[in-house]
């Protein structure tokens, strides 16, 4: 069975998917990964639904080695240094990790979470429909616990599909600088005018007593709130979630994070947007966070504009390497595939799904063992005669408008020299 052998890794590593969403009311939280954008794109990355758990990684390194055949990963999220077998990787990108071959994660440059997603993912048992680790209930994860050297994690797929092309996405930017949008409330109306002002004008750093539970912020203390004379002097504990922004007793405001509890008695002054949570969850300590106020109904808009928004991975023009029993699958798969030379010349629309599914430089494949390239012919994209029919101003060496005044019957257009007749016959006229 193909599984990833972990050779060392820093602490709070563990596994993570979208957590336990809707069970609250049972005192469970949700957990799940920090960073949810950057689990959703390395999971794109190597094929996987969304909700795929992947290894989640906090200010840390980790070396993993595949065993019993290749596996197809992707890391995503704080930028980090990659290699394999020494040779430097592409960040959010699609990797192939051969048969005893390691890889190295080095520990973030900026940010703090960094996501490793594998093709197929983990065949490791979900507790509560999950492998989210939620570390205080030894719920989920490995075992319940965080992942350590000499952890064994078995994959679901026998061996990687092979892809000859590689998918890639720009990096998810982590937006440091630009303020992070509230709405404020649920009990905002407890506080003083003052306060309000002070939580959106001054800057807050994130302080080394911060974990998945919980950020606290370090900066000017918010008054405590006014507490009318018929109110008890104490809030009724009352259901939480990711995002809120407590006021203790001592003014210092707390982030609730990912693994959060359920229920809380201090006033919420406001409530962080979900796709700016995760850019809290990528600050480090002592990075500042400042706020900004916007409506219900921007917060609103914004969260329906980030549900329809597609992931925009795309093929890369750099290729893999294809090492050792993988190699002649690779051929064969590259044998099908269409280069973007003859999408091009057989005249594709936009709409066409050959040229969607395909656009892609041709495809080049780095062998072991050779400092080139290894060069295949392109396929062209075959076309029946029914369109050919329809569409009369095609060249009859290769299907393409170009250089038609130059078609002969024995010799190719100047655009399509390299391409091979299909059958010799005289150009027609539009």
């Amino acid at each position: 069975m193909t599984a990833l052998r972990i050779m060392s890794c820093d602490p709070l590593t563990s596994l993570q998917d979208f957590g336990r969403p809707g069970l609250s009311r049972l005192g469970i939280p949700r957990s799940g990964a920090m960073d949810p954008l950057a689990l959703r794109v390395a999971n794109a990355l190597v094929g996987n639904a969304a909700n795929e758990a992947a290894i989640e990684l906090t200010l840390g390194s980790i070396r993993v080695v595949a065993e019993g055949g290749p596996v197809r990963l992707a890391v995503t999220g704080a930028p980090a240094d990659i290699d394999i077998a020494g040779t430097r990787m592409s960040h959010h990108a699609s990797l192939v990790l051969d048969d005893g071959e390691t890889l190295t994660v080095r520990r973030p440059r900026t940010g703090v979470r960094t996501m490793l997603a594998v093709a197929g993912g983990f065949d490791i048992a979900t507790e509560l429909a999950s492998r989210s680790l939620y570390a205080r209930a030894a719920l989920g994860g490995l075992g319940g616990r965080a992942l350590v050297a000499g952890d064994r994690l078995p994959l679901r797929l026998a061996a990687a599909p092979y892809r000859a092309l590689e998918l890639a996405c720009e990096p998810v930017p982590l937006c440091g600088d630009a303020p992070v949008r509230i709405i404020l409330g649920p009990h905002a109306d407890l506080f003083t005018d003052t306060a309000i002002a002070a939580l959106l004008a001054a800057p807050y750093r994130i302080s080394h007593a911060s974990d998945r539970m919980a950020y606290r912020l370090d900066g000017p203390p918010l008054a405590a709130p006014r507490l009318e004379p018929d109110r008890p002097r104490e809030l009724a504990s009352q259901g939480v979630l990711s995002g809120a922004i407590q006021i203790p007793p001592d003014g210092m405001p707390l982030v609730l994070m990912a693994d959060c509890q359920t229920v809380a008695g201090y006033p919420r002054i406001a409530t962080i947007l979900t796709r700016d949570l995760r850019r809290v969850a990528q600050s480090r300590p002592g990075d500042v966070v400042r706020f900004a106020a916007i409506g219900i109904d921007e917060a609103m808009s914004l969260a329906r504009i980030a549900a329809a928004e597609p992931l925009r991975v795309r093929p890369l023009r750099h290729r893999g390497r294809v090492t050792g029993a993988a190699t002649a699958t690779a051929l064969a798969h590259v044998a099908t595939l269409p280069s973007t030379r003859s999408i091009w010349r057989a005249g594709m629309h936009a709409d066409s799904p050959v040229r969607r599914s395909t656009m892609c430089a041709r495809a080049r494949i780095r062998l072991r063992g050779n400092t080139g390239r290894a060069r295949f012919p392109s396929v062209r994209a075959r076309r029946g005669s029914d369109t050919r029919a329809a569409r009369p101003a095609r060249c009859p060496w290769s299907g393409c408008r170009t250089a038609l005044a130059s078609a002969r019957a024995d010799r190719p257009p100047d655009a399509c020299r390299r391409s091979r007749p299909r059958r010799a016959t005289p150009s027609r006229s539009a």
